[in-house]
């Protein structure tokens, strides 16, 4: 693969990078930079250091990402624990975080996390989806699993869920 983009023509890689854009930047905050961490996993595994591009490093990057849709997923295993930020909840009403099991195409599993609220008459809302998805990363600690969830504000509203980790590797 990386052999074929490096011989395609500068025209043909830019052609292909801008579809591939098109029809995914929409949907996903800060692809680009998910592609380029896909590309650079992938040049390291073969030892491939070619000078290119950003452009055709992202087009790269796109081969070796598929792309999830957990919209289709079954869902299972849920764990629910106080969110961190309270902030603008009713009084008396509780802001949660829940985590789930997403089992869907190919088998694949992964794990999705959605907000919501508990007022005190035990009415459960769910609180909107962002309309862009992202993926969480494992926040390096140099303990053991902490116990919260980080939570990082996006300045569109959107939230970012990342997960502590053992140091230095997936917890």
């Amino acid at each position: 693969m990386f052999d074929g983009i490096s011989k395609c023509r500068t025209s043909r890689s830019a052609r292909s990078w801008s579809g591939v854009e098109a029809a995914y930047q929409h949907r996903h905050r800060a692809l680009p930079g998910a592609l380029l961490e896909h590309y650079e996993l992938g040049s390291k595994l073969i030892n491939w250091h070619p000078d290119w591009s950003a452009r055709r490093r992202l087009l790269a990057g796109a081969y070796l990402t598929m792309e999830y849709s957990i919209e289709s997923a079954a869902l299972f295993n849920p764990s629910v624990c106080l969110h961190p930020d309270q902030t603008g909840v009713p009084q008396g009403a509780v802001r949660f975080i829940m985590s789930l099991r997403a089992t869907g195409e190919g088998h694949v599993s992964s794990i999705v996390f959605r907000t919501g609220i508990i007022t005190p008459d035990d009415a459960v809302t769910l609180e909107a989806l962002p309309t862009r998805l992202h993926r969480s990363q494992m926040a390096p600690r140099p303990s053991i699993l902490e116990a919260h969830v980080r939570t990082q504000a996006h300045g569109d509203g959107d939230r970012q869920l990342v997960h502590p980790a053992r140091h230095g590797g997936a917890g």
